[in-house]
């Protein structure tokens, strides 16, 4: 069935309130022996609680308030329709991987939704709710090595899938949540310890990779994005590489650092300095961490983070490792086995915060001619400063509700800035991936302006802002 045949299939007639939505459908009347005559049905499903938001939306909890049936519990995306043909088409495209990835065959792989629904302002996707939340809240310390094992295997088995199918995520398989407007993979949990079942979910903008289409998108999160979307090239291929494109390999690459984080409860590239000498010289900073695993686990967390993504392995190959074809745990055919049903409400988990730090480094004001063979030039050290900063303040206390902040109001102002030229800078980018380049260096030079003079020169921000715009005026 076509993509837009499946995505139109799964649309809801629904009612929207500011407090919920009701779903109209019809069911078969059994009683008299009148199977031959539908009823209609009505579901009635309340708002709880908001579960994340971000610039382009907000995810709440809904519970179905019917008196038919057990209590049911739903996660509602809404995403606020756009105004510009590029992110139309990336909204078109995270329905169409949804309704895709939610069929039958695909049960145990991925979250599944139940359906969308819209107005003239917002869509509304309705996804299952996974009580037990995403891996991070569960990452309390290195995992058993056959727990972790399970956990890469069965997320290997659903990137081949999107691969296969032409999706990329875009470099960012990780634990750690994101705003709903991020472009990101989350890993979310239907059984803990010992026999881990986990779901790909939130396809927020993954893309769809067709043959000689670039994917040049700079979000994400520094810790896992892998060097070619970053413009890190080994010796010898920064002339060569600069403008290449990087396709599902990216994933790999990210894959590879949560292996490498569920092994040793840490990162194998914790700053921007450590990632890019590990480019030049490909000798692994943090290897001895891994010192404690089998020789398969370190074999393929290595083979995972080869620096040259042309010969990175694909998730195809990365399943016939040795660290992977050992025993391990496959949700999809162990189901039965152990009593694991979709419908089975696990213990519920407190979330921690967990924080997203976009960034993106590279020296936009360089022609591509005058990179040196040796990699990207860049100056490292507002970098690790402006990275160092997020971090402190993600992990900062808030001021209690009695405490007064004289600078609330700068503050709000400045945050409601940030917010505005994230969605501008999201909107070049976007422009270049359609290769609209003369609309995307209007919007990238008001974004890179902004940003200069809200954060300065030598933020990671205005920084990476500066990279878009060179990479649409060389594009010209």
């Amino acid at each position: 069935m076509a993509a837009k045949e499946l995505v139109n299939d799964m649309k809801l007639n629904a009612e929207i309130h500011p407090d919920g939505t009701t779903h109209y459908t019809f069911e078969p009347d059994y009683s008299q022996d009148k199977a031959d005559r539908w009823l209609p049905k009505k579901e009635i499903w309340k708002k709880e609680k908001l579960l994340g938001e971000g610039t382009y939306g907000k995810v709440w909890l809904e519970r179905c308030s019917s008196r038919e049936g057990p209590a049911r519990l739903r996660a509602v995306k809404m995403i606020i329709k756009p105004t510009n043909s590029a992110h139309r088409a990336y909204c078109d495209q995270e329905l169409e991987a949804i309704a895709k990835f939610s069929q039958q065959k695909y049960t145990g792989l991925f979250v599944k939704s139940s359906g969308w629904f819209e107005n003239e302002e917002s869509i509304f996707i309705a996804m299952e709710h996974i009580e037990l939340g995403d891996l991070d809240i569960h990452l309390k310390g290195p995992l058993p090595e056959i727990e972790a094992r399970q956990i890469s295997y069965q997320i290997l088995q659903g990137l081949q899938h999107l691969h296969d199918n032409g999706y990329t995520i875009i470099g960012k398989v990780r634990p750690l949540k994101a705003p709903v407007d991020e472009k990101s993979l989350n890993v979310f949990i239907m059984s803990t310890s010992p026999h881990w079942w986990v779901k790909i979910g939130d396809f927020g903008f993954s893309k769809r990779h067709t043959e000689g289409v670039a994917l040049q998108s700079m979000v994400g999160t520094l810790l896992f994005l892998a060097p070619e979307v970053l413009k890190l090239y080994p010796p010898g291929l920064g002339r060569k590489r600069i403008r290449s494109d990087y396709t599902h390999t990216a994933d790999i690459w990210s894959l590879g650092v949560m292996t490498f984080y569920m092994l040793c409860h840490d990162y194998p590239f914790p700053d921007y300095h450590s990632l890019w000498s590990y480019v030049q010289s490909s000798d692994l900073p943090s290897a001895t961490k891994l010192k404690s695993v089998s020789e398969s686990a370190r074999e393929l967390t290595n083979s995972l983070l080869v620096v040259d993504a042309t010969v990175r392995l694909s998730a195809k190959e990365a399943l016939q490792s040795r660290w992977l074809k050992q025993d391990s745990f496959d949700p999809v055919s162990g189901m039965a086995s152990l009593a694991i049903s979709e419908e089975s409400m696990p213990r519920k988990s407190a979330s921690p915060l967990a924080r997203n730090i976009n960034a993106t480094v590279s020296d936009a004001s360089k022609g591509w001619d005058e990179v040196e063979k040796s990699s990207v030039i860049v100056d490292e050290e507002p970098i690790r400063i402006a990275l160092e900063t997020e971090i402190k303040q993600a992990c900062s206390h808030s001021r209690t509700p009695m405490e007064h902040d004289p600078l609330a109001e700068q503050r709000s102002t400045l945050s409601a800035t940030l917010l505005e030229l994230q969605a501008m800078r999201e909107n070049g980018v976007s422009l270049i991936d359609l290769e609209m380049f003369s609309e995307a260096e209007t919007i990238c030079r008001q974004a890179w302006e902004g940003y200069k003079q809200a954060l300065g020169e030598k933020h990671i921000n205005t920084l990476a802002s500066q990279f878009n715009l060179g990479t649409a005026v060389l594009a010209c």
